[in-house]
């Protein structure tokens, strides 16, 4: 997507509270499956909807709202994560003013940090990591000052390890590397990972399953991760699919791709472009979706393409963003400057 990453101590704000809004910088609202815009784009930005709440922006302070639009847990945090297993990851601001100057030095050392609320806006994991994402799995991945690796609902690591890069756990396996790290297709969960170092499968006891060999990787899904076979091999960087075993089931062809969703996986096609003199150059090309055999079955005609959420995908054409179904057909034409994708109904746009 092009991404909202959502990228939100914690108290409630009683339903249909409303703060002031930010005229100058309100673009984000949020429509339904018919395109109609259901709760109005007053937000400087928006993150998916999950377990009934998103996270919203306003006047630079991120806070989750319910279905109706009602703030849940009010603004106060710098950033903020979607829910995701009872939890969401955010990172505390920090008042402007002393007038309560333990609160203050508490914030103020929590500064830049991410821990973890619950759905009521308690603090439940202590803001201490650099960076984090959601939990998946029971784990989520964490990197702290000292320590990388996996924590569960606790905060307490079950894997360590000297990881520069690493993905969600997704079907029992994550990837990591020890390489510098780099996303490379924005959006965490469905984004493409690449490092400078290849990729291993590790289980949810740290074991590794399947060796390090992979350029850049996405999350498991449906029982298939796609694989970047490039520079790590001295070729032109190929995106792949293997299952579970590590074995190929889809021959690296793509220029970059998506995890599996719903059946369907987003790739983006690519050719040879000859220069003369026996020389030739690659180039990417559009984006379409194939099945779980590699067959090509929504055409490659879209500048951009997202995985498939509640039956529908958002798709780019120039640029603008639009929503797709299974068959391919085009249910919401391309109009917003950015998308998420839809959950339960929701889906966060961003208006020219």
């Amino acid at each position: 997507m092009k991404k909202l990453c959502v990228s939100a101590i914690a108290g409630c704000l009683a339903l249909n509270a409303v703060p002031v809004f930010s005229a100058d910088e309100d673009h984000w609202g949020f429509i339904d499956k018919t395109g109609k815009m259901v709760i109005a784009a007053n937000f400087a930005n928006a993150g998916d909807f999950a377990e009934g709440l998103a996270p919203v922006e306003v006047n630079g302070k991120w806070g989750y709202i319910d279905k109706l639009g009602s703030f849940v847990i009010k603004p106060q945090y710098e950033e903020a994560h979607a829910f995701s297993e009872g939890l969401a990851a955010v990172t505390p601001s920090v008042p402007d003013e002393k007038t309560d100057v333990a609160r203050w030095e508490l914030a103020n050392a929590r500064r830049g940090k991410w821990g973890f609320i619950d759905k009521t806006g308690k603090l439940v994991i202590e803001p201490q990591f650099e960076r984090v994402d959601c939990f998946k799995e029971g784990l989520a991945k964490v990197h702290g000052e000292s320590d990388t690796g996996y924590i569960n609902r606790d905060g307490k690591f079950v894997i360590r390890g000297e990881f520069e890069s690493q993905t969600n756990f997704g079907d029992g396996l994550a990837a990591v590397s020890s390489g510098s790290a780099g996303i490379v297709m924005s959006g965490e969960q469905d984004g493409e990972y690449d490092s400078s170092l290849p990729f291993r499968f590790i289980d949810t006891s740290g074991k590794m399953v399947i060796p390090a060999q992979f350029n850049s990787v996405t999350i498991f899904s449906e029982g298939m991760a796609a694989v970047g076979l490039g520079h790590i091999q001295n070729t032109q960087d190929r995106w792949g699919f293997i299952n579970k075993q590590g074995k190929l089931v889809i021959e690296p062809q793509f220029n970059a791709a998506s995890r599996f969703s719903q059946g369907l996986a987003a790739v983006q096609t690519g050719h040879y472009n000859k220069l003369g003199f026996g020389y030739k150059s690659w180039l990417a090309d559009k984006w379409g979706y194939i099945n779980k055999n590699g067959k090509m079955v929504i055409a490659s005609v879209y500048d951009g393409a997202d995985p498939f959420s509640d039956n529908l995908a958002s798709v780019k054409s120039g640029t603008k963003w639009g929503f797709i179904d299974s068959a391919g057909t085009l249910v919401i034409s391309p109009q917003y400057k950015a998308s998420g994708k839809f959950c339960d109904g929701l889906a966060p746009v961003e208006t020219f």
